[in-house]
C-alpha cells in the first residue's frame, strides 16, 4: 500500500487543519483535553475520524492526508506539553454511503485502516483501528463478511489493536453472541497474520522422503509437534459431517454462540482485585466525588 504521506506534506495540511479545527469551541475543548491528559502523562488515543466524501475528500488518499494532519497536530500538542508522552494512532476513517448518508463499513474502510496502520508504523507509534466494525444490525452473513474482510486487512498490515469486538450497527449496538463470534473471527485473523513458518523442519523434506508415496503422517512425531501450532482449531465453527451436525440439533452459528454466552455467564467467575488495590480505587473515587461536589 505504501505509506507515502511524509511529515513535510502532512504538516502543510496540518497547519490549515489546526486553524480550522481548533478555532471552534469544540476544537478548543479537544485541545484542552489533550493538554490535561499529557500533563498527567496519561497514554492518549488520538482519534481522527474523517468521513470520506463528507468531512474529508472522497478519495481515500485525500482522506488519509487530512486524517494524518489531524493526528500530527494533536501529537504535536501532546509532545509540547510532555515530550515522550505515549500516544496511539487510533484512526477511525470511514466513507459515506451517498445513498443513505451513513458511514459505510465496507472494503474501503479496511483499506484505509490498513494504510493508517502503515502511517502509525512510519511515526513509530502503536496503532488502533476499527477492525471489526459493520453496518449490519444483526449477527448475520453481512456481519461475518464485513468483520472478517475489513478486519483482516489492517491485521495483515500489522495493527496493534483491532477495536469494535461484539459491536454491530456501526458500533451503536452490543451483542454478546457477536462478541463470542468475533473472538473466533479474531483467532482466524491472527492465524492469517502469522503467515507460514518456513524452516528445514517445517519444510519436512526428510519426512516426506521417509513416509513416501502411499504413506500417511497421522502417527508421526512431526504431526504431533506441529498440528496445533500450524492449524487453528475453532471453538465455535462446526466441522463435523452433516449427519453429526443434524444429530446435534442442526444449530447455526448464532445459536451456538448464544449457548456459549449462557455457559460463560453461568460458569465464569471474576478473580477479585487485591484488597489494597480496591482501597486505592475507593480513595481515588472519594477524592473525585469531593472535587466534583465543589
Amino acid at each position: 500500500m505504501g505509506a507515502q504521506f511524509h511529515c513535510a506534506e502532512s504538516w502543510k495540511v496540518a497547519q490549515a487543519t489546526a486553524k480550522r479545527r481548533y478555532a471552534s469551541l469544540a476544537g478548543e475543548d479537544v485541545a484542552d483535553q489533550l493538554v490535561t491528559a499529557a500533563t498527567y502523562a496519561l497514554p492518549i488515543s488520538i482519534l481522527p475520524c474523517p468521513l470520506a466524501g463528507a468531512t474529508s475528500p472522497a478519495t481515500l488518499a485525500g482522506t488519509l492526508v487530512q486524517q494524518n494532519a489531524e493526528f500530527l497536530i494533536s501529537h504535536a500538542i501532546v509532545q509540547l506539553v510532555n515530550p515522550g508522552n505515549p500516544v496511539f494512532y487510533s484512526a477511525r476513517p470511514m466513507s459515506m454511503d451517498m445513498r443513505t448518508g451513513v458511514s459505510a463499513e465496507g472494503m474501503e474502510f479496511g483499506l484505509i485502516s490498513a494504510a493508517s496502520v502503515q502511517l502509525a508504523k512510519y511515526y513509530g507509534v502503536p496503532s488502533d483501528v476499527y477492525g471489526l466494525s459493520t453496518n449490519s444490525k444483526t449477527p448475520d452473513e453481512h456481519t461475518a463478511i464485513e468483520k472478517s474482510m475489513v478486519g483482516l486487512l489492517p491485521a495483515l498490515a500489522g495493527a496493534n489493536f483491532l477495536s469494535d469486538g461484539g459491536a454491530i450497527d456501526m458500533g451503536m449496538t452490543a451483542s454478546p453472541e457477536q462478541l463470542v463470534i468475533d473472538n473466533e473471527i479474531l483467532q482466524v485473523i491472527f492465524r492469517a497474520s502469522r503467515g507460514i513458518d518456513v524452516s528445514s523442519e517445517t519444510l519436512a523434506a526428510d519426512l516426506i522422503e521417509k513416509v513416501g508415496p502411499g504413506g500417511h503422517y497421522l502417527g508421526t512425531e512431526h504431526t504431533r509437534k506441529f498440528y496445533l501450532h500450524e492449524h487453528y482449531v475453532p471453538q465455535l465453527s462446526d466441522r463435523s459431517v452433516r449427519a453429526d451436525w443434524e444429530k446435534a440439533g442442526s444449530k447455526e452459528m448464532v445459536k451456538r454462540a448464544g449457548e456459549r454466552v449462557d455457559k460463560i455467564l453461568k460458569e465464569h467467575s471474576i478473580e477479585p482485585l487485591d484488597r489494597d488495590v480496591e482501597k486505592e480505587l475507593e480513595k481515588i473515587v472519594a477524592e473525585a466525588d469531593k472535587e466534583l461536589a465543589r
